[in-house]
């Protein structure tokens, strides 16, 4: 993947920022802002067909019921994990995979709060 058609996000970068922070900020938020129609696309396909009871929570219920579908549904994780590590050049996603645990979690937790902000 070409790195240079990714939107650029506006991240401050510190001294002390770890690879993995590295990596969320100049990979993965990219990438979540790129593929946020996909995304939400996605979701929004899930609600309808698995009629996710969203209307009248508040954005902290939404955040928490997203984040709780989107780690144990079947299909949701997976999907949109392979939309974004699709777009990965090999070395980002060697990375990814040698930090699966943290990346995974850093994923999901940007992934539930990009939609529940949206939905």
């Amino acid at each position: 993947m070409n790195e240079n058609l990714r939107p650029s996000v506006k991240v401050e970068i510190f001294k002390e920022t770890t690879l993995r922070e590295n990596f969320q900020n100049k990979v993965l938020r990219p990438l979540l802002k790129m593929k946020n129609a996909e995304i939400l696309q996605i979701i929004n396909f899930l609600i309808n067909k698995e009629h996710w009871p969203l209307q009248n929570m508040s954005l902290e219920e939404k955040t928490q019921y997203i984040q709780k579908q989107l780690s144990n549904h079947r299909t949701a994780k997976p999907l949109l994990m392979g939309l974004i590590l699709g777009n990965m050049s090999p070395a980002e996603i060697s990375f990814f995979l040698e930090n699966y645990n943290d990346c995974k979690k850093r994923f999901l937790q940007m992934v539930t709060q990009r939609v529940a902000d949206q939905i």
